[in-house]
């Protein structure tokens, strides 16, 4: 707010002081640079802070892969070890994993979805929703590790959340 109310400011003084057009076009242009890199510094400032939350549950012995997405599937946020498609297939498809556990709970009247954990051969696959907008997709080595994950997940939710409400 403090921001918006200095760039507002600027550009009232420089009208009140009868300047050129040219000059005014000018200053204007710098302050929306100024702008545009104050808020990419604020914006690598939160995803980084996102990205080190996440990090907090590849401390869990066993957790490999954390993704942060929309749940339309677009990757916001992503920590771990592997290869650019696991994290890919990791928001897409889960986000739509996801998206029909959720209208599967609806449609038998079990109420709101807190998590969905799918169990493979060689892992677990841990989604949990974060929002109207967003979740938690991870990849687990062993069925040991979804207590402290599932712990840390919901402990650092509202802080991930409030970083996404400032994007």
């Amino acid at each position: 707010m403090a921001r918006q109310s200095t760039v507002a400011q600027l550009t009232y003084q420089c009208e009140d002081e009868d300047e050129g057009e040219d000059e005014r076009l000018a200053l204007g242009a710098n302050i929306s640079l100024f702008q545009v890199r104050y808020n990419m510094a604020e914006e690598s400032q939160r995803m980084a802070k996102v990205q080190d939350l996440l990090g907090r549950a590849l401390a869990v012995p066993g957790v490999r892969a954390v993704a942060l997405v929309g749940r339309e599937g677009l990757r916001i946020e992503t920590a771990g070890r592997g290869a650019e498609g696991l994290f890919e297939a990791l928001g897409a498809l889960g986000a739509s994993a996801l998206n029909v556990a959720d209208a599967l709970g609806q449609e038998i009247g079990q109420g709101l979805l807190i998590s969905v954990i799918t169990e493979y051969e060689r892992g677990l696959v841990s989604i949990t929703p974060y929002g109207e907008y967003a979740a938690v997709v991870t990849l687990i080595e062993n069925a040991a590790s979804l207590g402290g994950l599932r712990q840390i997940l919901r402990a650092i939710e509202p802080e991930v959340l409030r970083a996404l409400d400032q994007s």
